[in-house]
């Protein structure tokens, strides 16, 4: 794949998550307390765009390098998209410990000894199987649960979602921030934002995968490059609109590499 000729290209895998089971509860829940945050489930992105994208990242800049301009995401911008705006609310921000089995046993509604049993290593990471929590949502749902289906689904989406960081496997860090974000009314977009440039840090350091929030890197970029139909003060809806064709990963490489300011709607 070609992107520039003095640019080195980095193999950078990038995956959709897999939200088949959390899309379907989903929708019992659209429109309601989680902002935008379960519409994001419904963005289908193209993995090659955003795989051509990050060869334009540039480590020293923290922004994307396109010929004759720059750009970087911004808080501002992950607000809109998640819609969770930062006025009068606190950034989460973590405070050198996880939340623990007996905090994640009550938010779930089962034992301190349950959560214990379903704790796992993986990768080194400490966590709980996605699994387990749609295997909960399924006995939520036919019991009638519905307040803890949808906080055992929001936590669910934060971590497969927002803050990824193993395929199928809610890690403690993406349960931390679930947690302390619901007890404290706290704003997730800082930690969505940021692991969003750690990963892209990661993909140079290792040459590995991108783990972050894809839908929200996906809308952003496609926003700038490509006309709504209808357009609304709503990303998520606008990208709706937006009629992106499908490309390769090469064709996307060449439709960045060409951009120049003046595209930039």
């Amino acid at each position: 794949m070609e992107v520039e000729s003095n640019r080195e290209t980095i193999p950078i895998k990038v995956k959709s998550p897999g939200a088949v089971v959390l899309r379907r509860y989903a929708e019992m829940f659209k429109g309601k307390k989680f902002g935008k945050i379960l519409d994001l489930m419904e963005i289908e992105i193209q993995p090659e765009a955003i795989s051509a994208l990050a060869q334009f990242y540039d480590l020293l800049m923290r922004s994307f390098l396109f010929q004759n301009f720059q750009m970087a995401p911004t808080l501002e911008e992950y607000e809109c998209i998640l819609g969770r705006p930062q006025t009068g609310g606190l950034p989460y921000l973590y405070q050198g410990n996880w939340s623990s089995p007996e905090r994640i046993a009550k938010l779930l509604r089962v034992s301190e000894m349950e959560i214990l049993k379903k704790k796992q290593q993986c990768s080194g990471v400490e966590g709980i199987p996605l699994l387990y929590l749609e295997e909960r949502m399924h006995i939520l749902a036919e019991s009638g649960s519905w307040d803890t289906l949808a906080d055992t689904l929001e936590l669910a989406v934060y971590a497969i979602i927002l803050l990824p960081h193993l395929n199928d496997y809610i890690d403690l860090a993406a349960i931390d921030v679930f947690i302390v974000v619901k007890e404290r009314g706290l704003n997730p977009t800082v930690a969505v934002l940021a692991n969003t440039y750690y990963s892209l840090q990661c993909c140079y350091d290792s040459r590995g995968r991108l783990v972050c929030c894809l839908p929200a890197l996906y809308i952003w970029i496609i926003s700038y490059t490509f006309v709504s139909k209808r357009p609304t003060v709503c990303p998520i809806e606008d990208h709706k609109w937006c009629l992106v064709p499908n490309k390769n990963e090469s064709e996307w490489a060449s439709c960045f590499a060409s951009l120049i300011d003046k595209d930039i709607r």
